[in-house]
């Protein structure tokens, strides 16, 4: 038996014991978690696709300690990597809990130079902006560093915008547009954007327009890393910024945009506003998304996650995850530490 944060039918959390005793089958591990990493996703996937009555959380890290046959991670290795999006969701998934199941198709095993509560951080936000800029606005594999043209990220100083940012300028896009607080351009700015906005400048869309005029390339990429209640506005935004034939990406549902997720492996079904959605898995984007991630956490030493803040305590989680889901959080990551859900 162990403890963890709960969702319930009405997108509110709490903690429940867990009597279930999870067995990892074909390819799959059971970790003990160290980190759990937290998300907006972790309450939005309730309110915007009905992933509920399960265990909440996606991002973790920690130690292998029973592996199912033809699993690559034997007892003992340190993985990271998050869970899958499904619904309904099997309290086994849930990351916010002392002992889950995790694929091996969505693990990576944790290099000696990277912490586990920055390893427990990635898989959401690193698969995301994978996904988005990558596989949905088809730019080149970073290892190449041939991209050309420029790229707008709205939500900068995000989990994910900070990782898209620094994956957009890997592969070679310029200029590099994006928006955030005035008092965190300096350090997006070190981390690949060539230019940034205040988004609550009242003639922001202008002045994304004039530097993207001005230079003398194409604008024809923009990435909303944002996404929540009422955003929509945000990717009409990107839009009206953009040359015409853009390619916009979101984070949540759009009519006219192309949708992210961390996970492409499976089909993901949710209900939406108009009814239950399917979208179908994408195993040729899944295999270049975790191509990607291993290449970025071998080659890019130098990767800045926002500050890692680590919360004890099932209170002080519970809130966390709240304030993440409302937007309360930014350019910080928040982990749980599992010493505590007990």
């Amino acid at each position: 038996m162990h403890h963890a944060i709960w969702i319930n039918s009405s997108n509110e959390l709490s903690v429940k014991e867990i009597k279930e005793k999870y067995i990892p089958l074909e390819a799959q591990t059971l970790v003990k978690v160290e980190y759990s990493g937290i998300n907006p996703a972790d309450l939005k996937h309730g309110e915007y696709m009905g992933i509920l009555d399960c265990v909440a959380g996606y991002d973790f890290s920690g130690t292998v300690i029973e592996a199912g046959p033809g699993s690559q991670f034997p007892p003992g290795s340190k993985v990271a990597g998050l869970t899958p999006a499904m619904n309904p969701r099997p309290s086994k998934h849930g990351s916010h809990q002392d002992y889950m199941i995790a694929p091996d198709s969505m693990v990576f095993a944790v290099p000696p130079h990277l912490p586990m509560d920055i390893a427990a951080t990635l898989g959401v936000a690193m698969r995301t902006a994978i996904d988005g800029v990558f596989c949905q606005l088809g730019v080149p594999d970073p290892d190449f560093g041939s991209a050309s043209g420029g790229i707008l990220i709205w939500g900068g100083a995000s989990g994910v915008g900070t990782i898209a940012i620094q994956l957009a300028a890997a592969a070679g896009l310029s200029p590099i547009l994006t928006t955030a607080s005035s008092h965190n351009h300096e350090v997006l700015k070190k981390l690949g954007a060539t230019h940034c906005f205040d988004y609550r400048d009242a003639d922001v869309l202008d002045q994304i327009r004039d530097v993207a005029h001005q230079s003398g390339t194409t604008l024809k990429l923009a990435f909303d890393t944002i996404g929540y209640a009422g955003s929509a506005h945000m990717v009409d935004w990107c839009y009206s910024c953009c040359d015409e034939g853009a390619r916009v990406v979101t984070t949540i549902p759009h009519p006219k945009a192309l949708k992210c997720f961390a996970t492409r492996a499976d089909d993901i079904t949710f209900d939406g506003p108009n009814g239950r959605v399917t979208y179908p898995a994408r195993q040729e984007d899944a295999a270049r998304t975790s191509k990607i991630l291993k290449w970025a956490v071998e080659n890019l030493r130098s990767l800045q996650v926002p500050t890692v803040r680590t919360v004890v305590g099932n209170d002080a989680a519970i809130e966390a995850i709240i304030q993440s889901a409302q937007g309360g959080v930014s350019f910080e990551k928040i982990v749980v530490k599992h010493t505590t859900l007990e």
